[in-house]
């Protein structure tokens, strides 16, 4: 079983779930960064600028659920390549 803390866990074995557990990890980090990226899109046609680091705040969580949702993909993609069960594809990453 996964620990909070590490998405995917060493132990865990997903047998042929792997490809699936992989498309459900990029879609939710697709859905994280469109929301960072609008964020940050509005923020800089408000301001005229790009956001400080003091500037997102605001979009704290939002931030913490992406780079989650991003390790966790990352993690999964790097599982289906050593397995060779997904093409390694540098552009994808």
């Amino acid at each position: 079983m996964s620990d909070e803390s590490d998405p995917v866990s060493e132990d865990e074995t997903y047998g042929n779930k792997d490809l699936t557990f992989y498309n459900l990890a990029k879609a939710d980090r697709r859905r994280c960064k469109v929301i960072v990226t609008e964020w940050v899109q509005k923020f800089k046609k408000t301001k005229g600028r790009d956001p400080q680091e003091a500037d997102t705040m605001a979009i704290g969580k939002e931030l913490e659920d992406y780079n989650t949702a991003d390790q966790k993909y990352l993690k999964l993609k790097l599982k289906l390549i050593e397995a060779n069960n997904l093409s390694f594809a540098p552009e994808d990453f």
